[in-house]
């Protein structure tokens, strides 16, 4: 223990905890991206919907989500070209992806209000528009008045930056709301770390569910606090050209712009498992996992690799499919992780080496 300030040291760490949306999920906290867009999305249907009004909402990220994931035309609703029963916020960061990769690298020079959502075909070509939107787009801008050219990648980063904005606001309020959060925090705490285990916290969150001075926590919180900044954004760690128009939208270029605590990983001699719980392991994250895995020589060292989820579907046959897709999730962030670290020859191999050395596990988490 370091007697100078009463906390284990970060260094002595042999537990790294990695904590995804989940964790606040199974904690009582209404933070899923559908919790937090579902009035705005109501409100924006009915706007769209009055003909006499060209106002439908404040925000442009507000209005493309609305388009992507929620609107219905006469060919059904969009969202469903993507198979999925709900919109995570890995996906509002994947769209984010692909508008800038889409539309910002062709509206450099174009000085009206239609730079901002790039050369109609390009637009639409994400598969996730429609032509039927481009009228509505054009009532968003209209009903702005605005003065000046646009820069597509510029006006679509600061409404971002609103955008998170919002959504910071709206987690304060359902923190203060919610008396039991951080009781169910620190129940859900006890059962990802065992006993005698000195642990050190990575969170996904925007969440601070424990207190400073609660022993044995060291915690960073990577993509910002309800405190300070949230940063949503997509990952630029997979392009393939050095600067695109945009790059300010990414969650690597954020985080350089702001004044983040800093936070050292665990010294790598010391630290013997990661656990994971809560973490929807979509692409946009990886690049984070990958540093992690590669700090602690994952395929080669002797660190145990725990998935930890909760099973909260309400039949058998709910709660087996919603294992199977986190298997998958696994299988296919460690077969990433491979190919992208300069290991693809041991693609193959990565999963039964680590499930032969037992230091692959999924583990099961109780519903609080």
């Amino acid at each position: 223990m370091n007697e100078s300030n009463g906390f284990y040291s970060i260094k002595s760490a042999n537990t790294l905890i990695i904590l995804g949306n989940g964790f606040d999920l199974n904690c009582k906290l209404a933070s899923r991206f559908s919790d937090y867009f579902k009035e705005k999305a109501i409100l924006i249907k009915n706007a769209i919907y009055k003909s006499d009004n060209d106002h439908i909402c404040d925000n442009i990220w507000d209005l493309l989500l609305y388009l992507a994931f929620y609107d219905e035309n006469e060919f059904g609703r969009i969202f469903s070209k993507t198979n999925k029963k709900d919109i995570l916020w890995m996906d509002v960061e994947s769209l984010i992806e692909k508008i800038v990769l889409h539309t910002c690298p062709f509206v450099e020079g174009k000085p009206t209000y239609f730079s901002v959502i790039g050369d109609a075909f390009n637009f639409c070509n994400i598969n996730l528009f429609d032509y039927s939107h481009v009228n509505i787009l054009r009532r968003f801008f209209s009903s702005k008045n605005l003065k000046k050219p646009l820069y597509a990648p510029d006006y679509l980063y600061e409404q971002l930056l609103e955008f998170e904005r919002q959504f910071k606001e709206y987690l304060l309020r359902q923190l203060s709301e919610s008396r039991l959060y951080k009781i169910y925090a620190k129940r859900l705490l006890n059962q990802l770390v065992f006993e005698n285990e000195i642990f050190s916290l990575i969170s996904f969150n925007y969440t601070l569910p424990f207190s400073s001075t609660l022993d044995h926590v060291t915690s960073c919180n990577i993509h910002g606090t309800v405190d300070s900044d949230a940063i949503i954004g997509f990952d630029s760690s997979k392009l393939k050209i050095d600067r695109i128009p945009g790059i300010q939208l990414s969650k690597s270029w954020q985080k350089m712009n702001l004044e983040l605590p800093r936070y050292d990983l665990p010294n790598k001699k010391y630290i013997k498992n990661i656990r994971v719980y809560g973490h929807s392991l979509g692409a946009q994250d990886y690049a984070y996992f990958h540093a992690i895995f590669d700090y602690y020589n994952l395929y080669d060292g002797d660190v145990i690799l725990t998935f930890c989820y909760t099973n909260y579907g309400k039949t058998e046959q709910e709660n087996i499919r919603i294992r199977n897709e986190y298997i998958t999730k696994i299988h296919n962030l460690l077969n990433d992780y491979t190919i992208n670290s300069g290991k693809e020859s041991k693609v193959r191999t990565i999963i039964s080496k680590l499930q032969i050395e037992n230091r692959l596990r999924i583990l099961s988490i109780p519903n609080m």
